[in-house]
C-alpha cells in the first residue's frame, strides 16, 4: 500500500489521540481506549488480508 496525505493525516491524528488517551494512565477505560486506537491503526495500515477486504469498515 503507498501512503498518501490522508494516510499521514490518519497515523498522526490516531497516534496522537492514542498517546493522549494512554497518558491519562491511572484511569483504565482511557488506556483502553488509547489501546484501541492503537489496534484499528495496525488494523488499517497491516498487510493483512483480513482486514483489507474490510478496510473499509475498519
Amino acid at each position: 500500500m503507498k501512503l498518501t496525505g490522508k494516510h499521514y493525516v490518519i497515523i498522526l491524528s490516531a497516534l496522537a489521540t492514542a498517546i493522549l488517551h494512554i497518558s491519562l494512565y491511572p484511569d483504565i477505560m482511557f488506556t483502553l481506549n488509547g489501546l484501541g486506537y492503537l489496534g484499528l491503526l495496525g488494523a488499517y495500515l497491516l498487510p493483512i488480508s483480513f482486514f483489507q477486504q474490510r478496510r473499509n469498515l475498519v
